[in-house]
């Protein structure tokens, strides 16, 4: 390769042996040129400089760095919008929808003609405040199998009227049935009711001073029911918001004397105790006692023994009632003939004379029922 300088005002030609084309050209930038072209910040082009000194060399991919430089910039503007914008512009839009809310709440206060700073509760967050103040809160550890004991307890000490809520409707049952065994009106409730039993219960309940309603939580809320003194969680809810609901019901009218909300939980069972640590976080002055069977009396725990092993017998006989009448309904329909039905038809075999049949146990279990009430009523007496 071999270069010769021309003399034409600083030009340079170029002769190549090799088949190749190099053009170089010296220039000069004037200063409003330089600043339509962009330059850095102490007034130097943008481009690469020749090695002399001053001399810049032209760079012939300056509109492609430009045009890439251009390309990256939108791709940037376009992640941000998919981002949610700039800062400024979600600083603007906040502001404006604090402005339209502080807009709705004057405009509310004008037209429902509230105070210039009305008392806002939370009844969601703030828990504490969703009970009335005139409702004691008390958390009572006992244990699981001591639960009716105590009720029957609480319920001999407490009149008035009391909503007794549990979790499951086998519970509901067999709570209703030992407190109506032991004196109480006691009435049932719960979703699988039907309608017209249901209104046959509620309206029951309110005739009645001193009525208790062993009630899912169906009758947390949405039911108008006046006068209600006591509310007991037999079971512990499953959500603060259910215990909250659950113990609004207790002394909620204006002007209604103090009640109890109490809330049975045994705590040696770590998931029961939990749970009621959950629900009574937010509240404010709940109270925790023990309680032992000796503060019940010999008499009521008597009672209260004799009661469920009476419910649990009529439970039992009422299922084997159901559970034959439903084999022999199936029987017929599929014409034939129970072996049990037609020994019992042909009378007792002498050889199994020993050995009580279907009908004979029947009755035994019959006359412990009743043997079991009359003990039952002579220890109410005394109690």
């Amino acid at each position: 390769e071999k270069e010769t300088k021309g003399d034409r005002g600083g030009e340079w030609d170029g002769v190549f042996e090799r088949q190749a084309f190099v053009f170089s050209a010296t220039y000069k930038v004037s200063k409003p040129a330089a600043e339509e072209e962009g330059k850095g910040q102490k007034g130097r082009p943008e481009g690469r400089r020749d090695s002399r000194k001053g001399a810049p060399r032209a760079d012939g991919r300056r509109e492609e760095e430009k045009e890439d430089e251009k390309e990256v910039n939108e791709y940037k503007e376009w992640q941000k919008g998919n981002d949610g914008g700039n800062k400024k512009e979600k600083g603007k839009k906040k502001k404006r929808r604090e402005l339209q809310e502080a807009n709705m709440v004057k405009l509310a206060r004008r037209l429902l003609r509230m105070a210039a700073k009305p008392r806002v509760v939370d009844a969601t967050g703030g828990v504490a405040r969703a009970v009335a103040s005139r409702v004691k809160q008390v958390l009572v550890k006992v244990a699981r199998n001591e639960r009716d004991q105590y009720l029957s307890f609480f319920l001999r000490h407490n009149p008035g009227r009391v909503m007794v809520f549990v979790n499951y409707i086998s519970v509901l049952r067999r709570v209703t049935a030992i407190l109506t065994s032991l004196g109480v009106e006691a009435h049932g409730l719960h979703a699988l009711m039907q309608q017209r039993a249901r209104l046959k219960a509620l309206d029951r309940f309110r005739a009645s001073e001193n009525a208790v309603l062993v009630c899912s939580d169906v009758a947390a809320r949405g039911l108008d029911l006046e006068g209600v003194a006591h509310v007991v969680h037999f079971d512990v809810p499953q959500a603060p918001d259910t215990y909250t609901h659950r113990a609004g019901r207790a002394s909620h009218q204006p002007g209604a004397p103090k009640g109890y909300s109490v809330l049975l939980v045994d705590d040696k069972d770590k998931t029961s105790w939990a749970k009621a640590g959950e629900v009574t976080r937010a509240m404010k002055g709940v109270q925790q006692v023990r309680v032992h069977s000796a503060q019940y009396g010999a008499g009521l725990d008597k009672a209260v023994a004799v009661a469920q092993k009476l419910v649990e017998s009529r439970f039992r006989s009422d299922k084997e009632r159901a559970s034959k009448a439903w084999k022999k309904r199936s029987t017929e329909a599929a014409e034939m003939v129970d072996e049990d039905d037609a020994e019992e038809d042909e009378g007792p075999d002498p050889d199994l004379a020993g050995i009580k049949g279907g009908t004979e146990k029947r009755d035994v279990e019959k006359d412990r029922e009743e043997a079991m009430a009359v003990r039952l009523a002579d220890l109410l007496k005394t109690l």
